[in-house]
């Protein structure tokens, strides 16, 4: 993350300025033009904005090289960018670039392929999750930060570019032809009625506006509650975290950062945050500003977070460009969520909810949304009484409500559709979908039939009127049901 960058552009300035104010007191009337080399640009950033003291050994270096290889044996994340390679770093920041379509991670010094973008190059190339990417386009990517793989491929827009990656000990090579990356930072959409997802692949500068696009798109598309997920999310600008947070967290304190020095920074969020309740999904790829998102979620207690502990990544890079167009990153600062919990000495964020299977994270995930949505209005019955009731009034039944086996029997075309779930029939099947679960019913003989199994309660047809019991409703559809004796009413939200 390159925050810090804007802050020691500042500091550099005035450094420059006292410079020459002094050479213009001991020299009248003389120009004085301060020129920096990248040695000397990088000597000054390491030795006042490393989060690391490496001490003499800086000044005393004559080269780049030189000091890169004392700053590296303390930071692992520290790395110099040529400056071709610093300017595509620029590039996928503000969220395009050309490529294949591949998220990735760098872990045990190793870049590790961790998803794919749909519909691009990679998807169907033969590429696995958890490929170690090797070689791109012939280079060798040892030593190589991960931004090195985007720009590699992008030196052969107009070819295929070979990839090599090393699966289970195996080297393998794929020829893939790469594509323009529209890298929307966001992916969106509709899980089921009324629960929408949204997914952020990486946060760059566009992230919040790209959010905040997807919020309204789903809440259009009738979404009462979403599933944010930061999977696999490798992080990404600090700016585009902070701006996402407005949306999730009430305005306050978001980050807290912590310099070589001891002085402390802190960055609020602020913005109009969503009504809508949501869920959160990580696992061991989610990692620095994701996990700062996760960790500030979890102090501010506005959602619940699900999956695996997190990457463990609570370091802040600066990002700097040298004289020459080359570029410089460096460690310059440990960072704590709002209630500072350190991701960094705690080795990740550890989920409210612990769970490793990806398909019982999401089934955890919507069993938990499914809770605060209201499929329409609340149905009333009353024990004896041959009427519906509903805010939009009341409605005559062809017969009263009865019980059998001290369980209500209500009518089950008019509850669920009136409660904004689906009914219907082909042949001699009665189909129901309501609350993301779905149930099949014999027209014949009344059986239920519930996830490929036969339910030891059945239905029965007074009056011609599918009717079932309200264990039904409750424990297979998925109702709130409250009985109030007082007056022996039934109310089915």
């Amino acid at each position: 993350m390159n925050f810090i960058k804007e802050k020691r552009k500042g500091r550099l300035f005035l450094c420059l300025l006292l410079l020459f104010l002094l050479s213009f007191q001991s020299v009248a009337l003389a120009a004085v033009e301060v020129e920096w080399t990248d040695v000397d640009m990088v000597k000054y950033l390491t030795s006042q904005g490393s989060l690391y003291d490496i001490g003499g050994k800086i000044l005393q270096s004559d080269s780049v090289d030189a000091i890169m290889a004392e700053l590296e044996k303390v930071d692992k994340y520290a790395h110099y960018y040529t400056a071709e390679e610093f300017q595509y770093f620029n590039d996928a920041n503000q969220g395009s670039k050309f490529g294949i379509g591949i998220n990735i991670q760098e872990k045990d010094e190793k870049i590790v392929i961790t998803g794919f973008i749909e519909g691009k190059p990679a998807e169907n190339s033969g590429l696995q999750v958890g490929d170690v990417v090797t070689k791109i386009a012939g280079v060798d990517l040892a030593d190589k930060p991960v931004e090195a793989v985007s720009y590699y491929i992008g030196q052969n827009i107009s070819d295929k570019v070979e990839i090599v990656v090393l699966r289970e000990g195996k080297e393998l090579t794929f020829q893939i032809e790469p594509a323009i990356i529209e890298t929307d930072s966001v992916a969106y959409g509709m899980i089921e009625d009324k629960i929408g997802y949204i997914q952020i692949a990486e946060f760059t500068y566009r992230t919040p506006e790209e959010f905040e696009t997807a919020l309204k798109d789903i809440k259009a598309k009738g979404a009462q509650c979403f599933l944010l997920d930061l999977r696999a999310c490798p992080g990404g600008v600090l700016e585009g975290v902070v701006g996402v947070a407005g949306f999730l967290i009430p305005e306050s304190p978001l980050v807290f950062t912590k310099e070589r020095s001891g002085r402390e920074s802190y960055y609020r969020c602020h913005g109009q945050v969503t009504e809508l309740p949501y869920v959160v999904l990580v696992n061991d790829h989610t990692a620095s500003a994701a996990e700062l998102l996760s960790g500030s979620i979890q102090d501010a207690k506005t959602s619940v977070v699900i999956g695996t502990k997190t990457y463990g990544k609570g370091l802040v890079q600066g990002t700097y460009e040298l004289p020459s167009g080359a570029g410089l990153k460096l460690t310059v600062a440990k960072y704590y969520t709002r209630n500072y919990q350190d991701i960094d000495a705690q080795k990740g964020i550890n989920p409210d909810i612990v769970e490793s299977s990806v398909e019982k994270q999401n089934e955890i995930a919507l069993n938990i949304l499914r809770k605060s949505v209201q499929y329409g209005d609340s149905v009333t019955y009353t024990l004896g009484s041959d009427f519906m009731k509903t805010a939009g009034g009341q409605t005559r039944l062809p017969y009263a409500i009865y019980t059998k086996e001290d369980r209500a029997m209500v009518p089950l075309r008019q509850t669920v559709e009136t409660l904004g779930g689906t009914v219907y029939s082909v042949d001699d099947t009665i189909y129901v979908l309501a609350n993301g679960n779905q149930l099949e019913i014999n027209s014949v003989d009344g059986a239920i039939s519930f996830r490929g199994k036969n339910i030891d309660m059945l239905a029965e047809f007074p009056e011609g009127v599918t009717t079932v019991s309200t264990q039904v409703l409750m424990e297979l559809l998925g109702y709130d049901i409250t009985f109030y004796p007082s007056n022996d009413s039934i109310v089915i939200r």
